[in-house]
C-alpha cells in the first residue's frame, strides 16, 4: 500500500486500517555515516513532525543470510542472474540499478499501471494526468529527496521501489538517525517470482544500512507481506496509527 509524501505523524495517520504495518530495524553500521556515492536527502517538513517515543535497546534482526549479490549489482549498475532466487527458478536475466532523474516518465507509467491493479475489470478513468507523477518523480529524485531503485530487463523498466528518508527530532542521549519509509514496491506480471521483487529490496536495504537509517517501514499489500517478511521485515513494538477520516 502507498500513501502521499507527508510528514512521520501524517504518513502514520492517513493510512488505511486495514492495512498490516512491519518495519526492518537495521544494523548498526557507523551511525551517523552518509554514503558519498549514494546521497539521501529527507522528505521536506518531516523534521518538526517526528513523532516522540520512549527509547528501549532492541536486537537487530536483520538476517545476513539473505544478503545475495543482487544488491551487488545494484550499486554497481552490473547484471545480476538470479538463478539462486527463493520463489522459482531464473528463466531470464535483469539488471537492478539506482533511478534517476530521466526514468521519471517509465517510472510515472508503471505507478498507473500499479495503481489500476486494484480495480477487477476495467479501472476508471484516471482523475489526474500523468504528467503530474512524471514531474513529482523526477524533481524528488533530481534533489535527492526521495531515492529509488529499478529492475531492467532487455532495456526496459519493469519494476521499482521508492525511499524516502524520515527526519528524527535530536535528543540528547541517543543518534537520531532518520527512518525509512519504503513504498510503490511494484514488479510488472510478467516479471514476478523470478528473483527482481527479492533483489529491489536487497538493493534499498544495502544504501539503508551504509547511510545509518534507524530502520525501515512499510504499509504492505496483503500480496507482498511474505515477501517483506523474506527480507527480515516484521510487525513494530512501538507504532501506533491513527485513520482520520478525510
Amino acid at each position: 500500500m502507498n500513501i502521499p509524501s507527508r510528514s512521520l505523524t501524517a504518513l502514520i495517520s492517513v493510512i488505511l486500517p486495514w492495512a498490516e504495518r512491519v518495519e526492518l530495524p537495521l544494523e548498526p553500521v557507523e551511525r551517523g555515516f552518509r554514503s558519498s556515492a549514494s546521497p539521501w536527502a529527507p522528505c521536506v517538513g518531516t523534521a518538526s513532525a517526528a513523532p516522540s517515543r520512549t527509547r528501549r535497546t532492541r536486537p537487530a534482526t536483520v538476517r545476513s543470510a539473505e544478503r545475495t549479490v543482487a544488491a551487488l549489482g545494484a550499486e554497481t549498475g552490473l547484471p545480476h542472474r538470479a538463478a539462486g532466487a527463493k520463489l522459482a527458478p531464473m528463466t531470464a536475466d535483469f539488471l537492478v540499478r539506482p533511478a534517476r532523474p530521466t526514468d521519471a516518465r517509465a517510472l510515472a507509467e508503471l505507478r498507473w499501471t500499479f495503481k489500476q491493479e486494484d480495480y477487477d475489470g476495467q479501472p476508471p478513468a484516471p482523475a489526474r494526468r500523468l504528467e503530474e507523477a512524471e514531474r513529482w518523480i523526477r524533481d524528488r529524485l533530481s534533489d535527492g529527496r526521495w531515492l529509488a531503485w529499478v529492475t531492467e530487463t532487455e532495456g526496459e523498466i519493469r519494476g521499482h521501489v521508492f525511499l524516502c528518508p524520515v527526519e528524527r527530532m535530536p535528543e540528547p542521549y541517543e543518534d537520531n538517525n532518520p527512518v525509512g519509509y519504503v513504498t510503490n514496491f511494484f514488479v510488472m506480471p510478467s516479471q514476478r517470482n523470478k528473483g527482481a521483487g527479492s533483489a529491489l529490496l536487497e538493493a534499498l536495504k544495502q544504501h539503508a544500512r551504509g547511510a545509518g537509517l534507524e530502520g525501515l517501514i512499510v504499509w504492505p499489500s496483503q500480496r507482498s507481506i511474505p515477501l517483506y517478511q523474506r527480507s527480515g521485515f516484521r510487525p513494530p513494538e512501538e507504532l501506533l496509527e491513527l485513520p482520520l477520516d478525510t
